[in-house]
Parts: structure tokens; C-alpha cells; sequence
């Protein structure tokens, strides 16, 4: 009678768990690298609280200037630089001096999270731009779970029907980049949201918004 010959042992390798290891350290990766702060982009300036409250009184005097253009009947632009948007917002978040003291704070109140509500949408801590070329950039720093998380977006801005438009070219998280195609059609159902649109509504008197030679540009009609 003849023997059976020796069973085969059974490897102890197992692509399951190989994938599933894999998968983790994969995703590991992926959130370490949505979570890290980005180099922010060279175009970002800093500059001094004296040279951002010029810079603010800059941006005035230009709105000032189209503003008695539109009174007067005559077609008028003007050319706002990437110091001139960032110290006019930070004078709206009440990070710079007011220009006139006798003009009302109209920004929201900070939001209160309480520990026995649900915790609402992620709120914006602090956000910057830049106008690099004939795009311009912004940067969110969003506080989700007790995290800072970044957000980078750069796109093209354009004035179609009296709104402004964008379209994007680049988003980021952290420092993970995320396809356009991802992210496109969310944002752009974002800001067709009746809300959104309504903030997006170019004023009567303004033909056109448009980013050039690393300028924000308003034409005047």
C-alpha cells in the first residue's frame, strides 16, 4: 500500500492583510499630508501694520476715485495690488484700524461653539491673497475637530451677467493637491446657491472684474 507523500505546509504570507496594512499606511500618508501647513505662496506678502494701514487708505482712495468717475458720467478702471485686498480684509475682520471711527462695525460676531451642541460647519479662521499673473490665490486656514486645516485655491475670475465667476485651476489641502475635476462641480454648485450668487453680484455701475498682470482690475462702465 502506498504511502502518502509529505502535505504541503501552508504559507503563512497573506495578501490580505499585505492590502489591508498597505491601505492604512496609505492612508496614514494621505492625512499627515492634508493635515501639514503649506509654504504659502511667494507671491503672499507680510508686511508691517503701518504699511498695511497705507495700503488700506490706498485701496480707498482708489474706490474713491471710481466712485466720482461713476458720479461724473466718464468710463473709469482701477488697478488693486495683492497689499491693497489683504489690508482692506484685514481692516474688515477689525485686524487693522477702521478708516473712519464713525463708521459701524457690521461684521458678524464670532461663532461660540458649545460642547452639548452638534459642532456646525467649519468656520473660516483667517484667509489671504495674492494676484500671481492673471490668477488670483487665496489661502483659508478652516478649524475643523480642534485642527487647523489649509486650504489653498487659485483659479481665473471673470464677470459674466453682472456676476462674478471663477474658474478654478488649482486646489489643495494642506499639502495634498486635489484634481480639479473632484472639486469643480461642488464648487461651482457652491456658488450658484442662491445665498452665494447673491454676494457674487457685480454693483450696476461695474462693467467687468478681472485679474491681470498680477493686478485685481475694475472697469468702470
Amino acid at each position: 500500500m502506498a504511502t502518502a507523500g509529505p502535505v504541503p505546509k501552508k504559507t503563512s504570507f497573506s495578501w490580505f492583510k499585505f492590502a489591508r496594512w498597505t491601505f492604512l499606511a496609505v492612508l496614514v500618508i494621505v492625512l499627515l499630508v492634508m493635515l501639514k501647513k503649506p509654504v504659502p505662496p511667494a507671491n503672499f506678502s507680510h508686511i508691517s501694520p503701518q504699511a498695511a494701514a497705507a495700503s488700506a487708505a490706498s485701496f480707498d482712495d482708489k474706490l474713491n476715485d471710481l466712485e466720482k468717475a461713476r458720479s461724473t458720467g466718464t468710463a473709469a478702471e482701477i488697478r488693486l495690488t495683492t497689499d491693497e485686498l489683504n489690508s482692506a480684509f484685514q481692516r474688515s475682520q477689525g485686524q487693522l484700524p477702521a478708516a473712519s471711527p464713525a463708521q459701524p462695525d457690521n461684521s458678524p460676531p464670532p461663532a461660540i461653539s458649545s460642547p452639548s451642541q452638534p459642532e456646525g460647519p467649519p468656520q473660516v479662521k483667517s484667509m489671504q491673497f495674492a494676484v500671481v499673473g492673471n490668477q488670483v490665490v487665496g489661502q483659508f486656514v478652516i478649524e475643523r475637530y480642534g485642527m487647523d486645516i489649509y486650504v489653498t485655491l487659485s483659479g481665473q475670475l471673470s464677470s459674466k451677467d453682472g456676476y462674478v465667476g471663477l474658474k478654478p485651476t488649482l486646489f489643495k489641502v494642506g499639502d495634498l493637491t486635489v484634481p480639479i475635476d473632484w472639486v469643480d462641480s461642488t464648487l461651482q454648485s457652491k456658488l450658484a446657491e442662491p445665498e452665494n450668487r447673491e454676494k457674487l453680484k457685480l454693483p450696476a455701475f461695474i462693467s467687468d472684474i478681472r485679474v491681470e498682470d498680477g493686478e485685481l482690475v475694475i472697469v468702470e462702465k
